[in-house]
């Protein structure tokens, strides 16, 4: 049984997907002071289904308590729902004792009328699936796709130093964590994150340069699913493994800017991007920037050594160069001269043409955030 302080010793304030309610995460809070470690277990029937661990100021939580000692943590755990059913108990705890969950106490029974499937998720998250960060159940990397990823890595790699000089080096996701884990994130199960850096500063330039490079990738034989601001890239011996190939450039100020955005002060310095250091990932030793921490608190801020389950990305609040990033025509052209009647190419015609794709080209990139964040 929880003690009586335990309310204070942290509360779930909205249980989000558990109640049906897809894409929103349940999120909560821990008070610093009153635990040593900020890992938070999700389980179902007393079985461990995720984990997290608490990080950002949890300042837009009501609460009585001293809000400069909560932090938040967050779990994307969707498919977890449709597995489901009457009865089934849903828990939260911090070092081994229960977090009291708003309006429930310390247990969340399930009302759903339906048959619990438990067991089912049970058994496929010991044969290795995780939730990714999307909230979707997915098998977690296994060695074989792990070295997949490398390989291709590495062709993609000589590939773009044979032939625009250009080093080729993990970023975003990837990057996180070969320095904070050494190893893949346990819940980004997507491809590997790999950048450029341009020689150009000038948007006209290092546009023109991205669509080079989409070009010659699809002669050289790689497939591609091409996006405004990086390219999904893969090949028939890497299967469903792909590398999500961004782009970079340094700015007249000597900022490091990518055209993914970010959300913090960008990280200083052409040298010190290009003094690599190597690093053990996953037993592959692979090049990092000289200053990649200061990168990685570019792309995710303060915490981004503090593992988040529940991360998502807040496009109304990241900083992007639009005029760094491809139009939808030259996404539309590129498909047409080199991948016609593909899936894709079909997809961008239909989402960008007619009244819709004028509406979209028009609109201020600022309405689009504000609209974003008013539906999310």
């Amino acid at each position: 049984m929880a003690s009586s302080e335990q309310p204070n010793r942290g509360r779930v304030e909205a249980l989000g997907f558990l109640e049906g309610k897809e894409g929103y995460a349940a999120v909560g809070w821990v008070n610093r002071n009153l635990v040593n470690h900020q890992q938070i277990i999700l389980l179902v029937n007393g079985h461990s289904v995720s984990e997290t661990y608490a990080g950002k100021r949890a300042t837009d939580i009501r609460s009585e308590d001293n809000k400069d000692s909560l932090i938040k943590f967050a779990f994307r755990c969707d498919e977890l729902y449709s597995y489901l059913g009457n009865g089934d108990v849903i828990e939260f705890k911090c070092e081994g004792i229960p977090l009291d969950i708003s309006g429930h106490g310390y247990q969340y029974i399930i009302k759903n009328n339906r048959e619990s499937r438990v067991d089912e998720i049970i058994d496929k998250i010991k044969q290795g699936y995780v939730f990714d960060n999307l909230g979707r159940l997915i098998r977690a990397r296994d060695e074989e796709s792990i070295k997949k990823a490398f390989r291709l890595y590495e062709d993609l790699e000589q590939f773009m130093k044979e032939r625009y000089g250009y080093d080729l080096i993990v970023c975003f996701g990837t990057l996180l964590g070969a320095v904070r884990e050494g190893k893949f994130i346990k819940h980004d199960t997507r491809g590997l994150d790999a950048i450029y850096i341009s020689a150009f500063s000038k948007p006209g330039d290092v546009v023109n340069e991205y669509i080079q490079v989409c070009f010659d990738l699809i002669e050289a034989g790689y497939m591609l699913r091409i996006n405004r601001e990086s390219a999904y890239v893969n090949s028939f011996k890497s299967g469903s493994r792909f590398v999500d190939l961004n782009y970079g450039w340094f700015n007249e100020n000597d900022e490091l800017n990518m055209a993914f955005g970010w959300y913090e002060k960008p990280a200083k310095g052409r040298n010190k991007y290009f003094s690599f250091r190597e690093i053990n990932m996953a037993g592959q030793m692979i090049k990092i920037p000289g200053n990649a921490e200061d990168i990685l608190f570019q792309l995710y801020g303060n915490n981004w050594h503090i593992p988040d389950q529940g991360f998502k990305h807040d496009v109304t609040k990241r900083i992007i160069k639009t005029e760094y990033l491809l139009s939808y025509e030259d996404v539309i052209t590129i498909l047409h001269d080199h991948l016609k009647h593909t899936y894709q190419a079909l997809k961008y015609e239909k989402e960008n043409s007619g009244l819709k794709g004028t509406i979209k080209k028009v609109t201020p990139l600022t309405l689009k955030r504000l609209f974003r964040k008013v539906i999310g």
